[in-house]
C-alpha cells in the first residue's frame, strides 16, 4: 500500500503532462489549420477578384455598359408619357366577370355608377352566364381575352361581350394613348438618378402597368372595330399601339425588355386578328414593324444592361459588411463575409457571361444553355445575391423567343396578303422556329385551311401557335 501511495503523485503528474502536451499540440494544429485556411481563402479570393477584373476589362472593351450611369446618354429626356395616367383608371377591372353572382351584385348598383354602355353589356354577360355558354370567357393571362392566332377570330358571343365590357372601362387609357406618339417613351435618366440617390438594393421601375394596360385596351379596340367592320378605328388603334409599343424600346434592363416584348406581342396579335377579320384592308404600313423587330438584339442588350444595374448592387452602401467593434472575434464575419462577397461577384459575372453568349446563339442551344446556367447557379449556395439578381433572366429569354415566333408568323400573313400565298409559303419555310430549331411547319388543317405553325414551347408540341395563310 505504501509503495502504491508513493508512486501515485508521479502517475498523476505524468497524466497531467500528457494532457497538457495533447492540448498544446492540438492548439498548434488548430492554429496551423486556421492559417492554412486563411491563406487558401485569400488565394481563392484573389483568383475570384482576378476573374472579375478580367470580366470588367472584357465588358469595357466590348462597349457594353459597366455601370447604371452608362445606360443613358441623354440627360434631358422628357418625362414618360404615361406618368399622368391615373393609378387605377378602371372602374370594373376588379369585378369578377366570370362569376354570375358578382355581376348581379354590380347590376344592383345605382344607374349613376355606370358609364352609358356598361349596364347593357353586363346584362348581356349575365344572360350568357345563365344560358351556360360563358365557359370560353377567359383565355388567361396577359392576352386579356384576345383570341389565340389559330382560333376563329369571331370567337363566341360570350367572349365578344366580355371583351366589350373590358373595352367600355378602358376609356381613360384610350384617351391617353395618342400622347405616346408625341415624345420620348421613357425617362431613363431620372429613373437611374433616383435609384443611385436612394438606399434601394436594386432598381424598381414604376408605372409599368399603364403602358401594358393601354396596349391591351388598344388591341381590344382594334379587334372589336374589325368585327364591326370599322376599318378606320381598327387602323387607328393599331397605329396608336405601335407608338405605345415603343415605350420601353430604349428603357434599360430585363424588366423593361419584358414589358417591351409583351407590348409588341399584344400589338402583333391584334394586327393578325384585324388581318383575318378584314382581309381587304391594306396593312402594308405595319410591315416595317414586323420586319425590323429584332428580339434577339433587344434580349442581348437587356441582359448586358441588367448586368450593369445588378453589379452596382454589390457595392451599395447599405449592402456593405457591418464590422462592429467585436467583429474581429467572429471569424465568420471577419473572414467569411468578404470571401463570400468575392465569390458572389465572380459567380455573377460568370453567369451573365454565359447567358449573354447563349442569347447570341441558336435558340435551341440557348434553351439548354440557359437551363444549365440556372441549374449551376442554384447549386452555388454561397452566391446568394447572384441568385436573387439573375433569376428573372430565364423568363425574359423565353418571352423574347415567344415574340420572335409570333412576329415571324405575322410576317407570313402579311406576305401572303401582299405577294401571294406561294411567296408566303416559300418565305416561312426558310425561317427557323426558335422552339424546335427546324423550319416552321406548313400544313392543311382539318377545316381545309393552310396554316403555318410554331411548336410555341420547349416542352410540349400541344402548345402550338399557328396562323391561317389561306382559308378554303
Amino acid at each position: 500500500m505504501a509503495s502504491r501511495a508513493r508512486y501515485a503523485p508521479r502517475v498523476s503528474s505524468r497524466r497531467k503532462n500528457g494532457i497538457f502536451r495533447m492540448l498544446r499540440w492540438g492548439g498548434i494544429a488548430v492554429a496551423v489549420l486556421v492559417v492554412l485556411g486563411y491563406v487558401a481563402a485569400r488565394l481563392a479570393a484573389t483568383r475570384w477578384e482576378a476573374d472579375v477584373e478580367r470580366e470588367l476589362a472584357a465588358i469595357e472593351a466590348s462597349g457594353a455598359p459597366l455601370r447604371p450611369e452608362d445606360l443613358v446618354k441623354d440627360a434631358s429626356s422628357a418625362p414618360a408619357w404615361w406618368t399622368g395616367l391615373s393609378a387605377s383608371p378602371f372602374r370594373l377591372f376588379d369585378l369578377d366577370l366570370d362569376d354570375l353572382e358578382s355581376i348581379r351584385a354590380r347590376l344592383e348598383g345605382p344607374d349613376e355608377s355606370f358609364a352609358p354602355i356598361e349596364r347593357g353589356l353586363l346584362e348581356r354577360l349575365a344572360a350568357l352566364h345563365e344560358e351556360g355558354v360563358a365557359d370560353d370567357l377567359l383565355l388567361g393571362g396577359l392576352t386579356d381575352t384576345l383570341p389565340v392566332f389559330g382560333a376563329d377570330p369571331r370567337w363566341t358571343p360570350a367572349h365578344v361581350t366580355y371583351t366589350r365590357v373590358r373595352a367600355a372601362v378602358s376609356g381613360d387609357l384610350i384617351a391617353a394613348a395618342p400622347s405616346a406618339c408625341d415624345g420620348p417613351g421613357f425617362d431613363a435618366r431620372s429613373w437611374i438618378d433616383a435609384w443611385l440617390a436612394s438606399d434601394a438594393p436594386v432598381p424598381t421601375p414604376d408605372a409599368m402597368s399603364g403602358p401594358i394596360e393601354t396596349q391591351k385596351a388598344l388591341a381590344r379596340r382594334a379587334w372589336l372595330a374589325a368585327l364591326d367592320g370599322d376599318e378606320r378605328t381598327a387602323l387607328e388603334s393599331l397605329r396608336l399601339g405601335t407608338c405605345t409599343a415603343r415605350a420601353y424600346e430604349e428603357a434599360p434592363g430585363q424588366t423593361h425588355a419584358l414589358a417591351w416584348c409583351l407590348q409588341n406581342d399584344l400589338l402583333i396579335r391584334s394586327l393578325v386578328l384585324v388581318a383575318q377579320v378584314l382581309p381587304e384592308t391594306d396593312l402594308a404600313e405595319f410591315e416595317p414593324l414586323l420586319f425590323e423587330l429584332d428580339t434577339r438584339e433587344r434580349l442581348r442588350r437587356a441582359l448586358e444592361e441588367e448586368r450593369a444595374i445588378g453589379y452596382a448592387a454589390f457595392s451599395r452602401p447599405g449592402d456593405a459588411v457591418e464590422r462592429s467593434p467585436g467583429a474581429w472575434l467572429n471569424p465568420l464575419q471577419w473572414l467569411g463575409a468578404p470571401l463570400q462577397a468575392s465569390y458572389d461577384r465572380a459567380v455573377y459575372f460568370e453567369t451573365y457571361s454565359r447567358l449573354i453568349a447563349a442569347a447570341r446563339g441558336p435558340s435551341v442551344e440557348a434553351r439548354e444553355e440557359v437551363r444549365a446556367v440556372l441549374e449551376d447557379l442554384d447549386e452555388k449556395i454561397f452566391a446568394l445575391r447572384s441568385q436573387l439578381l439573375v433569376a428573372p433572366a430565364s423568363g425574359l429569354v423565353r418571352v423574347a423567343y415567344h415574340l420572335e415566333a409570333r412576329a415571324t408568323l405575322a410576317r407570313a400573313v402579311l406576305v401572303a396578303r401582299s405577294d401571294g400565298l406561294d411567296a408566303a409559303r416559300a418565305w416561312i419555310l426558310t425561317q427557323i422556329d426558335p422552339f424546335s430549331g427546324d423550319p416552321y411547319r406548313v400544313e392543311i388543317d382539318a377545316g381545309g385551311a393552310l396554316r403555318a405553325s410554331s411548336i410555341w414551347s420547349w416542352d410540349a408540341e400541344k402548345d402550338a401557335l399557328s396562323v391561317v395563310l389561306e382559308s378554303r
